[in-house]
């Protein structure tokens, strides 16, 4: 890849650090799940009209995303717990599903 790191976006930089997770012998699911958390967070950054190149994502629009999922439905109806929050954004979710935002 001739592009340099900083205007990478992060559908360009998730396969790669998904192949550097293997390099560090991380467990298949964890590296699957770490890749499930930013393709959420990409298809997010879409669906809000925000720049999906890694340099511009600033620490506001991750809060933004952490409200966003703290908003989320879950299958029981009931808004996210913070723990499910905190899991979702670092990687941890086992649904390969996206996101539903509660109805405002």
């Amino acid at each position: 890849m001739t592009e340099s790191s900083s205007s990478l976006t992060l559908a360009q930089l998730v396969p790669l650090w998904q192949i550097h997770l293997k390099a560090e012998r991380l467990s298949p699911r964890s590296v699957k799940s770490y890749g499930e958390a930013l393709w959420r967070l990409d298809a997010w950054l879409v669906a809000e009209d925000r720049s999906t190149e890694v340099a511009e994502i600033s620490k506001r629009t991750l809060e933004a995303w952490m409200v966003a999922l703290s908003e989320t439905i879950t299958r029981s109806g009931e808004p996210m717990k913070p723990s499910s929050v905190a899991c979702t954004s670092a990687g941890r979710s086992s649904s390969s599903a996206g996101p539903r935002r509660r109805a405002s």
